[in-house]
């Protein structure tokens, strides 16, 4: 039963730290890239400060 639950935990910790990965990734955003901003996967607006 130890070895077990431990397997559990590991595997629950490995899961855990892909999912915060991916929501902690840039994915989603808007990237400045020669002076204009591009959108990358972004759901919202551009933002309004300049791209430099």
């Amino acid at each position: 039963m130890r070895e077990s639950a431990m397997i559990m935990l590991i595997a629950g910790v490995v899961v855990a730290f892909f999912l915060g990965l991916r929501l902690l990734s840039g994915e989603d955003n808007w990237s400045c890239r020669g002076g204009q901003w591009i959108e990358h996967g972004a759901d919202v607006p551009a933002p309004e400060s300049p791209c430099e």
